[in-house]
């Protein structure tokens, strides 16, 4: 028998490859049902955020200064802050520059030396941080230092010709001689037991660089995957649920966080985060942290 007939004698037709080339061509070598659909989202220009006098529904209990009554608690400075467009927690009133760093919350005055007034500012942890002295035998004037420039500056800007309001305001002062004048509401306390309690006169001039408006942040143009015909569940959102990449966790969590996502595509989103990241992981409480809305 040559070859050519031992060829002829082993190639009979079978019936399951003849299956899997039928299928290949009849099913996986087609490009029907494969194309990704969704809708195209045009380049979105930056807006920059708005910026001016804080809204009268963000001043909280300064709202109605007749009425206002300082936290009992006095380590509690809550009220000297409201959230801004941004989400991030402003002071409610004018402060000066830091020209070293720092968080100033409020100006306030300390009345009880016999010449001149100290101004300063209330840092977070409601300690008075008196800057520069109006009046008196010895005011402060300009190019003494940087901080004492910036806080005459403030002055100049929001008090000097003006009626301010001012707000009596418990705060912790380093102890003086005028305490023996003025007696303390408390000794001893404030960070580390270092302070004396004494009531302040708090300036109620309103934040004019509050933020008002977020913007609008650039973004380019990008098609937005809606779902992939003859592939499954349209609604579906494509992802490794098991093991979610950095970037593709990225993308997700932009894409939820833009405001023209539709509500059913941040479901999915929310839908697939919540499967990956476990209830009591790291991840779940970093994506909480973040503002994902898992429980």
């Amino acid at each position: 028998m040559n070859r050519y007939q031992k060829v002829i004698k082993y190639t009979k037709p079978l019936t399951e490859i003849d299956e899997k080339i039928a299928r290949l061509e009849e099913e996986m070598m087609t490009t029907s049902g494969m194309y990704v659909t969704g809708y195209q989202i045009d380049d979105q220009p930056y807006v920059a955020p708005t910026f001016g006098e804080i809204p009268d529904g963000s001043l909280g209990d300064f709202s109605d200064l007749n009425s206002f009554t300082q936290n009992a608690d006095t380590d509690n400075v809550s009220q000297l802050l409201s959230v801004d467009a941004s989400g991030t927690s402003t002071p409610i009133n004018s402060v000066m520059d830091l020209p070293g760093g720092g968080s100033a919350l409020a100006m306030a005055t300390n009345g009880r030396p016999a010449q001149g007034v100290v101004y300063g500012y209330v840092d977070s942890q409601n300690v008075f941080h008196g800057v520069f002295t109006i009046g008196g035998l010895y005011p402060s004037g300009r190019g003494q230092s940087a901080l004492i420039d910036a806080g005459l500056d403030w002055y100049d800007a929001n008090v000097a010709g003006k009626t301010i309001e001012t707000i009596p305001w418990k705060c912790y002062n380093s102890p003086d001689i005028w305490d023996g004048l003025y007696t303390p509401l408390a000794q001893n306390v404030g960070p580390d037991g270092n302070y004396n309690l004494h009531y302040n006169n708090l300036l109620f001039v309103k934040n004019q660089n509050f933020m008002t408006d977020a913007g609008i942040p650039r973004r380019n143009a990008r098609f937005v995957v809606q779902t992939r015909d003859g592939l499954g569940d349209p609604n579906y959102y494509p992802g490794d649920i098991a093991g979610l990449d950095p970037y593709t966790l990225k993308q997700m969590l932009d894409e939820y966080q833009y405001p023209g996502t539709p509500a059913y595509m941040k479901q999915n989103i929310l839908d697939t985060l919540d499967k990956w990241a476990k209830p009591g992981s790291r991840n779940r409480m970093r994506l909480k942290n973040m503002g994902i809305p898992l429980v």
